[in-house]
């Protein structure tokens, strides 16, 4: 697959996700002489974590320390949409874990932030519409089909495949 065809569908996909969706980031940290985990103490024993959790739409603020890296820290927070993200970021509790992270030598972070796909709120379409996917027999063609349980017993219907007179005559 053209990896510039594939780039530019999921960025496509990730605006049709909508600014009210929930959000999830995984920050992994490298430290060093056992930083990560004193930070992860003096997060804890201040309550400074236990603050940032009790931030308005603050869904989970967790962290890991990953069996590949022994200095190493992985946060894994969520937030219920951009807004509370945002009341964290302008919050004294950012700082303060900042401070913390400089203080216990904490660096070379790595961020991932997504919108997890079931959170977000997406249009609902006409039901049965029939229509076909697919690409000439010189050319290619993925098809990605997400589908949400709306309704209880809904399903979507899958018709029955082309023939080889039809996807030959397609140009």
């Amino acid at each position: 697959m053209n990896l510039s065809r594939l780039f530019t569908f999921l960025t496509l996909l990730a605006m049709t996700i909508p600014t009210q969706a929930q959000l999830t980031i995984n920050i992994r940290y490298t430290g060093e002489n056992s930083g990560s985990r004193g930070y992860v103490k003096e997060m804890e024993e201040s309550g400074i974590a236990a603050r940032i959790r009790a931030v308005e739409g603050c869904l989970r603020y967790d962290y890991f320390f990953p069996a590949d890296d022994p200095e190493g820290l992985l946060l894994i927070d969520e937030w219920a949409d951009q807004e509370a993200l945002d009341r964290y970021h302008s919050s004294p509790m950012m700082q303060e874990a900042a401070a913390l992270r400089e203080k216990h030598g904490l660096n070379g972070r790595k961020v991932s932030m997504f919108n997890p796909v079931g959170s977000a709120t997406w249009p609902k379409g006409e039901p049965n519409v029939k229509h076909l996917h697919g690409a000439a027999a010189d050319s290619w063609m993925q098809h990605l089909a997400l589908h949400k349980d709306v309704q209880p017993g809904s399903t979507n219907e899958w018709l029955e495949p082309v023939s080889d007179e039809q996807y030959g005559s397609v140009r």
